[in-house]
């Protein structure tokens, strides 16, 4: 019982110091992607990438697919020019293999050289530093 009693003890601690930590308003989640996502998004290549995607993003979509999409957004897209935030939201918790982290999920409405489109993407921020966990952009360029 003092073992379960001190697990939880552990959890909610990790998870309330997440929850109460400096990104309860987005701050730091958005400044991360205010710098990476125009240097992801302004070539579209995938060494550029690679510096910021968390190892999970690789474990569901395969570098090479990634790198099809990046290859197909640099072409029906264009560099990125501007954007802004349309949805946040955040989450604390302790995951399987990888300890405590905070995600954040965002919605952004995006504005590209040759078309308009929405970006949807997850960021983990653990150990101090920000990953991103996934990165979708929707687009009517897509589809021509």
């Amino acid at each position: 019982m003092k073992k379960i009693s001190l697990l939880a003890f552990v959890l909610l601690t990790a998870c309330s110091n997440l929850a109460s930590g400096p990104d309860k308003d987005g701050q730091e989640g958005k400044a991360y992607l205010r710098t990476t996502l125009p240097l992801i998004m302004h070539t579209w290549d995938i060494k550029e990438f690679d510096k910021y995607a968390a190892p999970e993003l690789y474990k569901t979509s395969p570098r090479k697919r990634v790198e099809w999409f990046l290859n197909l957004s640099r072409r029906d897209l264009g560099p990125l020019r501007d954007y802004s935030v349309k949805n946040w939201m955040w989450n604390a918790g302790i995951w399987t293999g990888t300890g405590p982290g905070l995600v954040e999920t965002y919605v952004l409405s995006a504005r590209f050289e040759k078309a308009s489109g929405t970006i949807r993407t997850q960021i983990m921020k653990r150990n101090n530093a920000w990953q991103i966990t996934t990165l979708f952009v929707d687009s009517d360029a897509y589809y021509k």
